[in-house]
């Protein structure tokens, strides 16, 4: 179990930068779309995005209260939330800057 979560860890941090980017780039993509307009995620886009989660996911099922746990746990919450959390709140941001 120890290897398993070792290994959810490292995939997850190393993944998260490229997952962050992806959220970026289709925030800042969609900044000038009306809702409902637009092309959605690419299939790499989210094949980036739902490999992170799946790596993040599977730390913390196997994630043990010893040494950095809860650090660790909270890191990886963070990391899995925060690409999501950037792409939802486009709507959100695209709304609220609209005269």
């Amino acid at each position: 179990m120890d290897n398993c979560e070792k290994l959810a860890w490292l995939a997850t941090t190393w993944m998260s930068f490229p997952a962050i980017v992806v959220a970026l780039r289709f925030f800042l993509y969609r900044a000038g779309v009306e809702y409902g307009q637009g092309e959605g995620l690419t299939l790499v886009d989210q094949a980036i995005l739902y490999s992170q989660m799946f790596f993040g996911f599977m730390f913390l099922g196997t994630a043990r209260g010893k040494n950095n746990g809860r650090r660790k746990v909270i890191v990886v919450s963070i990391l899995v939330i925060l690409p999501r959390l950037i792409i939802s709140l486009h709507w959100a941001a695209s709304s609220l800057l609209k005269p």
